[in-house]
């Protein structure tokens, strides 16, 4: 579609093989049009661990690079 946001992606899911579509982590996510486009998603602890532990990360190697 010209001019379309939206971006069709090819991943699928290693357990079951089906496509991810909408579920994909690689597709970038945007602020809403309107609040009533917000959305709450509901992640297993491991995954909120696994998102912890790569922002700690990412806090770190900011402290070592510093301010540009």
């Amino acid at each position: 579609m010209k001019g379309s946001t939206h971006r069709r992606c090819y991943c699928r899911d290693p357990r079951t093989g089906k496509p991810v579509g909408k579920n994909c982590l690689k597709l970038s996510s945007r602020d809403p049009k309107t609040d009533a486009g917000a959305r709450t998603i509901a992640l297993d602890a491991d995954t909120v661990e696994v998102l912890r532990r790569h922002r700690a990360r990412q806090d770190e190697e900011r402290e070592k690079w510093g301010t540009a």
